[in-house]
């Protein structure tokens, strides 16, 4: 079945996937990096760690700032 914007529901779907594993992969990585610039982490004990609950947090930003997008760009006229 093809959607609106031409690809099919199967294509969407894998590219979902890719894009999941890959921002997996790459998830802690950038929690590092980013922290390891911060004057607050440079101060913190070399066993800690960023708990679950701020990894749901930052997700939930992630999903929220995605679907304010889409909101703004199903609101936009259409020329």
């Amino acid at each position: 079945m093809i959607t609106m914007n031409g690809l099919t529901k199967d294509e969407i779907e894998e590219i979902v996937i890719a894009l999941d594993e890959r921002i997996g992969d790459e998830f802690h990585d950038v929690i590092a990096r980013t922290l390891s610039n911060s004057d607050g982490f440079k101060n913190r004990s070399d066993d800690w760690e960023v708990s679950d609950e701020d990894v749901y947090t930052i997700k939930m930003e992630l999903a929220m700032d995605y679907l304010m997008e889409y909101r703004q760009f199903k609101n936009e006229p259409k020329n």
